[in-house]
């Protein structure tokens, strides 16, 4: 919640007092707080993204004066969407690219923080805060599940993406095969691609 601050000088400061109102044009009528004592106030039920105006009247001995009239505007949280992997995938590399979309309706500068361990609540950063939006994970083990999520910020607000999660598993986990000969084998990091070759052909599956 945003927090208004202010100025006041009195003869009678003891018995200086502050009445703060709020409203949605230049003409602000809603009495948010009464004889306040202090120099600011926290102002909280307000709407993301909605222009508020606020004044203060203040009160001693010798009558009433009222501030000019200010306005601010409440920052809406930015949003974030991950990319790849899908959830639960299996990978066959002890490397993979993390991605994910963000958005903010304020058109606020985003920065991203990706969130990956084996624990079902991942806390270990990688790549640091970054305006990326795809981090490369390498040192990754074989037969393991590892959890990720993405947190956003635009330097005012920030959100935490849904968990999702990906086992790895070693080539000669999911399949083998007697080729006979010589021949070299290449498994694509999401497993769906085969590169099988020799000296003379290569053949893609």
């Amino acid at each position: 919640p945003p927090t208004v601050h202010w100025i006041a000088t009195s003869d009678d400061p003891a018995n200086m007092t502050f009445d703060l109102y709020i409203g949605g044009n230049s003409n602000p009528t809603t009495l948010v707080t009464s004889n306040l004592t202090v120099f600011n106030y926290t102002i909280s039920g307000l709407t993301e993204g909605n222009t508020y105006y606020w004044k203060v009247v203040a009160q001693d001995a010798k009558g009433t004066f009222i501030s000019e009239v200010r306005s601010f505007k409440t920052n809406r949280p930015p949003t974030v969407d991950l990319r790849f992997p899908e959830d639960d995938a299996t990978w066959y590399s002890t490397s993979i690219d993390i991605g994910w979309n963000g958005s903010d309706a304020d058109g606020d500068v985003l920065r991203f923080l990706l969130l990956l361990d084996t624990s079902s609540d991942p806390s270990t950063a990688k790549c640091g805060w970054t305006t990326a939006l795809s981090c490369t994970v390498t040192g990754l083990s074989t037969d393991m599940t590892y959890y990720w999520r993405v947190e956003i910020t635009d330097g005012v607000n920030s959100t935490t993406s849904a968990i999702r999660s990906f086992s790895t598993l070693g080539m000669d986990n999911d399949w083998n095969a007697d080729i006979g000969g010589e021949a070299r084998v290449s498994v694509s990091g999401d497993g769906l691609h085969i590169a099988v070759g020799g000296d003379d052909e290569v053949q893609l599956y």
